[in-house]
């Protein structure tokens, strides 16, 4: 069975918004096919992200040595986006 990269690329980042986060398995696979050699703007290509969400992705990587998201500050929001625009538009 052969493995196709941009096959196994799609299915991680299927589920995520335009500009929401990437999920660990997605960051592991970014940093692994980086290792593997190929360039950075082929792997934002593959998975859909902009280069500069890759070189993050490596950033963190080397300093952190983690692939989970930092906590943030701050109360999380009660509304999301949608209910806040529904509310503004009545």
């Amino acid at each position: 069975m052969k493995l196709d990269l941009a096959d196994f690329a799609s299915q991680l980042t299927a589920n995520r918004s335009e500009k929401g986060e990437l999920s660990p398995s997605a960051r592991t696979a970014i940093c692994c096919a980086i290792a593997c050699g190929r360039s950075e703007r082929e792997v934002a290509r593959l998975f859909g992200v902009s280069r500069g969400a890759v070189q993050s992705t490596l950033r963190n990587w080397t300093s952190q040595q983690s692939f989970n998201s930092k906590p943030r500050k701050g109360r999380p929001s009660v509304l999301t986006r949608r209910e806040k625009r529904l509310l503004f538009n009545k």
